[in-house]
């Protein structure tokens, strides 16, 4: 008997190219060299993972792992265009309770 499995999983190609814009741009290591030398000196900062991270609302799991100036815009775009985006949204609203009998 032979089984066979498809297993699909998103795949972020552009990681890479976005993790090499960041490393020439020269702001953003300016910002990674200061809170590497002295951590408390740009309160909300900080590095994981050689990324650089800002304290606060992130942009959920792509702003845990890269940052880069513009990045808000740049993921609401992103996602606005995206059609398995637009189709994957949950429920912002609360689940219905419990059905009332009829009189």
């Amino acid at each position: 008997m032979e089984l066979n499995v498809m297993v699909s999983s998103p795949k972020w190609l552009e990681g890479q190219k976005l993790l090499q814009e960041v490393s020439q741009d020269t702001d953003i290591q300016q910002i990674i060299q200061e809170v590497t030398k002295a951590p408390n000196s740009k309160p909300g900062y900080h590095i994981k993972q050689g990324n650089l991270f800002y304290q606060g609302r992130t942009y959920r799991r792509l702003a845990e792992n890269i940052y880069w100036v513009g990045m808000q815009k740049c993921v609401r775009n992103f996602v606005r265009a995206c059609d398995i985006c637009q189709r994957q949204k949950y429920t912002a609203t609360t689940p219905g309770g419990l059905l009332q009998p009829l009189p």
